[in-house]
């Protein structure tokens, strides 16, 4: 599948694929609510995997569509395995390089 990302600076694109690169601890994690549409920057996602890692908490996320996800957080950022979840990749913490 495919997601349209925004990137912080204006790059120019090569003709080709490119990857979005953002490091796991910009990734942001909140819980979807039953109506809840993603934002700029930000799509579905089911938890499978959560550990917890005393100062932190590591998960993995199926995004809706295809492909994974590795987010880090505080540990008092809390998704059980299989939540369904909104991940936004906030526009300042994005790089768009070619794949």
């Amino acid at each position: 599948g495919s997601v349209t990302v925004r990137a912080a600076a204006p790059v120019t694109l090569p003709h080709g694929p490119v990857v979005i690169s953002i490091r796991p601890q910009h990734v942001v994690l909140r819980a979807r609510a039953g109506g809840d549409v993603p934002g700029e920057n930000a799509f579905g996602g089911r938890i499978t995997r959560q550990t917890y890692l005393g100062e932190i908490r590591d998960y993995l996320i199926d995004v809706d569509g295809g492909g994974q996800l590795r987010a880090v957080t505080d540990p008092s950022v809390r998704h059980d395995v299989g939540a369904d979840v909104i991940v936004e990749l906030p526009r300042e913490r994005c790089r768009i390089v070619e794949a």
